[in-house]
């Protein structure tokens, strides 16, 4: 993400840091103003949404610790599944 100057004495100001700043371009709603520009923000519904994938795939990375698959490189194709016991 580019930054004027001017946006990076306003974050330090502010004490928002770059890594809000991504995640509201990323995720947030875009709202056209004046001069060809946007505002970008994330409401209270999208956050939510958000949080709820987040412990999902937190989840899913928990589950998935013991877990082992079997590929075939060459084709893509998964052969078994087991759990690992280490």
């Amino acid at each position: 993400m580019k930054l004027t100057k001017h946006a990076q004495d306003r974050l330090q100001q502010r004490g928002i840091s770059l890594s809000v700043t991504e995640l509201i371009y990323r995720y947030g709603e875009p709202i056209q103003r004046p001069g060809g520009v946007f505002a970008y923000h994330l409401p209270k519904r999208k956050a939510s949404q958000l949080l709820h994938d987040l412990k999902q795939t937190i989840h899913r990375i928990e589950s998935a610790q013991k877990k082992v698959i079997l590929v075939d490189d060459s084709t893509g194709s998964v052969i078994t599944a087991y759990n690992n016991s280490n």
